[in-house]
């Protein structure tokens, strides 16, 4: 699926060729940002020119998605975060996939090493 990176009034857009797409549409997630997607039959530039027209609104909503990024609770190897009978602990590991242990009244995340905690979000 051919992709392309756009910065746009200060704004990174990851535009990319969709088979199902039969529009250009515009998405925008927490902590993943503005996606196109764009029809097989329609061309970057084409779709770059109809996003450039909708910056007004694609402002606003991401404006309103940074105030859900911040009701997030992300965690990474310097979190602490206890319940009444836990603690959790999350830390990398020489592990293939993430891991959970829970044992002596503490939670412990081992994640491979090649993830960035940064980018993971737990919830």
């Amino acid at each position: 699926m051919p992709e392309q990176l756009e910065h746009i009034d200060g704004i990174d857009l990851l535009f990319y060729k969709s088979n199902r797409a039969k529009s250009i549409n515009i998405t925008i997630k927490p902590f993943e940002g503005v996606r196109v997607s764009v029809p097989q039959l329609i061309s970057f530039k084409k779709a770059k020119k109809a996003v450039e027209q909708r910056m007004g609104w694609i402002k606003s909503h991401l404006s309103k998605m940074k105030l859900a990024e911040n009701d997030f609770t992300l965690f990474d190897s310097k979190s602490r975060f206890k319940t009444r009978e836990h603690l959790l602990d999350v830390s990398h590991a020489d592990v293939e996939e993430v891991n959970t242990i829970v044992k002596d009244n503490r939670i412990t995340v081992l994640v491979p090493r090649h993830y960035l905690l940064k980018t993971r979000r737990f919830n």
